[in-house]
């Protein structure tokens, strides 16, 4: 363990706690839900109130960073621009295709990894992604308090750009 890193001795895999029954854990189960929210166009989908409840009374500074478009973006400014991104391409879904979580030994706080596969780009393209959610227990319920994306490819960094400059 790295000594630049100490708040790692604070996590662990999630299938090395007694939570690891083969079944992932509820904030892998919440992160897939915000996924298919998406997927669906579902953007008032009953997953953003443990969203947006939380970021509006426990949380108002939640920011989302993504390495394309305007970097760190609040909720609302994030749903939006997924809007616009699916309307101007309807085929679009980022399809989960791996999924991890590390828990910290407390339990009270999650980082979940998703491994995307982002389809139904223009022109047939396809493009890979990486984000990691973080889950905070508040009141015995998990919410998310923040979003980091990592887009794999720089065309579709640009194609995102442009659909957020005409916003």
């Amino acid at each position: 363990m790295s000594d630049s890193r100490p708040w790692l001795q604070d996590l662990t895999d999630i299938r090395h706690t007694g939570l690891s029954n083969d079944s992932p854990h509820e904030t892998e189960l919440l992160s897939r839900q915000v996924h298919k929210a998406l997927n669906e166009g579902q953007f008032d989908h009953g997953v953003w109130s443990r969203v947006s409840e939380h970021f509006q009374h426990v949380t108002p500074d939640f920011s989302g960073f993504t390495d394309v478009g305007r970097g760190v973006m609040y909720l609302q400014d994030i749903l939006n621009a997924r809007k616009r991104m699916t309307e101007a391409n309807p085929a679009y879904r980022s399809v989960v295709t791996d999924s991890h979580t590390y828990v910290e030994k407390s339990l009270r706080n999650a980082d979940v990894m998703l491994v995307l596969r982002h389809v139904g780009l223009a022109g047939g393209r396809e493009e890979d992604g990486v984000q990691i959610l973080r889950w905070k227990k508040v009141m015995g319920v998990w919410m998310c308090t923040k979003s980091t994306t990592m887009r794999c490819a720089p065309v579709l960094a640009d194609e995102i750009t442009t659909h957020l400059a005409g916003s």
